[in-house]
């Protein structure tokens, strides 16, 4: 008995309607009948009536040309699924699938639709259909992407298998005039750059670009106008903010012939937004307030590059970071590069200091920077002036050691004026000792430097007390245990002084000449890093503008050395 398919709907047996679904109509053993307007011949359902035939009257029995009615019942049954698929590659790159006849309980398998899918986690699309039991797959594959394969038996009544066909996975081939090596970034202003490896020989290149992974889509650029690499594509060449492209590149012989198996394909998105601003902040140096610390350390809130969740942005690179004393800075590419939320500095100098940072993201996008402005004050300054006695006369040309419990910080020599200062001293307490060559050291009092009194201006007037008599030479330490000893000596101002050092046998060792004294009491200190340990004389010899030369006597000093 010949089965017919015919797309109806039996809603009532008796005088009902006829609308479109599907039932087997089943007449006796014809070659062609007449049913109404629908007319069967030859395997074809044809006729006014053939669309679905809507709302005509029906009865039990159909007058056919030959023969009668027998029965009318709906396939809702679909095919079986697959039990096997199979998968490989020819020499010519394309994928060859082949499976085991399906069958189904109420018809017979129509035909199979074959579907692909850019790796297990693409979405399936038609790839084509058959009637066998056999498929070729050489139309629009990409080298490098792992196919996936499902083929769905249909029966004649349309039916497809819903049951869970199997996967079979492939990948195409490559030659030697495909372009394998092909890379896409994301570059600023929402340009794409591609690159790739030339293979010898080409005339020219296609490139193709999609929305979809795994499919080549169109080409973007006029024969022969692409000769070699690279290739920017950009927004005035129809590239769309937020949107994530797929490219391929195919080679063009002289011929034209193009190569279109083998073909690797890169993604990029489209990306001309600036990421979000990256708010800087310290808590270790608050806005505004002066800090006590040199050591700042900033935070900042995490940047967002919009459009990245759906793939239609880069994402972020990190963060530009400058910090420096002057304000209004614009961003720059050669600032500090950071992938975190924190930056700490050290030994920083007191004064105002500009924080600044930029979000970058991957394709070179930023935004202008934020700047976070703190101030440092952890140093402060001692300075005066040194008098006689008589509080009057300058003691001008007179060494101040700035000390700290009893370590020497730090020396100066007085002006003319008798003016000193101590700059850049960290916050804490002090004395000063005023060296007077020939006089006993002299210390003043505690002296206080903070945030508070960054500042300290001192007046001293020193009441000095010799310790060489008037007229004589003298040195110290002595014995001398260090790596140096100081003379002392009468002068006046604009004479010159000469030191000689001799041994015990009297052989001269070692001599300082040409300096000028400032006067009344002059000081030279002498290196004695080359002496041995034992007694040594000096002798010290003075010539003056007046053309008095004084020499005199000479005295003893002793080394010891460990």
């Amino acid at each position: 008995m010949r089965i017919l398919l015919m797309f109806l709907l039996l809603h009532s047996a008796l005088g009902a309607a006829l609308t479109g679904a599907n039932y087997l109509l089943e007449p006796e053993a014809v070659a062609s009948f007449s049913l109404k307007d629908i007319e069967y011949s030859g395997g074809i359902i044809s006729g006014e009536g053939g669309a679905g035939y809507q709302g005509e009257p029906v009865s039990v029995s159909y007058k056919l040309k030959q023969g009668f009615f027998n029965t009318i019942h709906p396939d809702l049954s679909e095919p079986l699924p697959l039990s096997r698929l199979n998968s490989s590659t020819d020499s010519d790159g394309n994928i060859l699938l082949s499976w085991s006849g399906a069958s189904d309980s109420e018809s017979w398998i129509n035909c199979y639709r074959i579907y692909r899918a850019p790796g297990e986690d693409g979405i399936y699309k038609p790839a084509g259909e058959t009637e066998g039991t056999a498929f070729t797959d050489s139309t629009g594959l990409i080298y490098g992407i792992s196919y996936c394969y499902k083929v769905v038996p249909v029966d004649a009544g349309g039916n497809a298998s819903a049951g869970e066909n199997p996967v079979s996975k492939a990948f195409s081939a490559s030659f030697a005039t495909s372009v394998t090596s092909l890379a896409a970034v994301p570059k600023q202003g929402g340009g794409v750059a591609l690159s790739w490896r030339e293979p010898a020989g080409a005339s020219y290149y296609r490139i193709y670009r999609s929305n979809t992974q795994g499919e080549k889509g169109s080409s973007i650029c006029a024969d022969g106008s692409i000769s070699s690499a690279p290739y920017l594509d950009s927004v005035s060449g129809g590239l769309v903010n937020g949107t994530r492209y797929y490219y391929t590149v195919q080679y063009v012989d002289g011929f034209g012939n193009e190569q279109r198996k083998g073909n690797n394909q890169a993604d990029a998105p489209c990306d001309s937004d600036a990421p979000s601003e990256a708010k800087p902040f310290s808590d270790t140096h608050p806005a505004g307030v002066t800090v006590e610390n040199n050591s700042p350390e900033f935070h900042w809130n995490e940047s967002i590059d919009p459009n990245f969740t759906s793939g239609g942005a880069a994402g972020i690179k990190g963060y530009r970071l400058f910090l420096g004393k002057t304000g209004g800075l614009s961003y720059s590419a050669n600032w500090e590069l950071v992938e975190g939320f924190r930056k700490e500095f050290s030994n920083l100098d007191d004064g105002d200091w500009y924080f600044y940072i930029s979000a970058e993201d991957l394709a070179g996008n930023f935004r202008p920077p934020s700047v976070y402005k703190i101030s440092i004050l952890t140093k402060g300054e001692i300075s005066g002036k040194l008098t006689g006695a008589d509080g009057k006369s300058p003691l001008g040309f007179v060494n101040v050691e700035l000390l700290k419990g009893s370590e020497r910080l730090a020396l100066v020599r007085t002006g003319a004026d008798g003016a000193f200062t101590f700059s850049a001293i960290p916050f804490g307490s002090y004395c000063l000792r005023v060296l007077i060559p020939g006089s006993a050291p002299w210390l003043t009092e505690e002296l206080s430097v903070s945030k508070d009194s960054p500042k300290v201006l001192k007046r001293c007037s020193v009441a000095s007390v010799p310790v060489v008599a008037s007229g004589e030479v003298t040195a110290y330490p002595n014995p001398v245990r260090g790596a140096g000893i100081t003379f002392v000596y009468p002068s006046e101002s604009g004479s010159m002084i000469y030191i000689d050092i001799f041994d015990q046998a009297g052989r001269r060792i070692q001599s300082i000449s040409g300096l000028q004294s400032v006067g009344p009491m002059g000081e030279t200190t002498c290196g004695i890093e080359a002496l041995k340990s034992g007694v040594y004389f000096y002798v010290i010899r003075s010539t003056s503008s007046s053309a008095i030369n004084r020499k005199y006597a000479p005295k003893a000093f002793t080394v010891v050395k460990r």
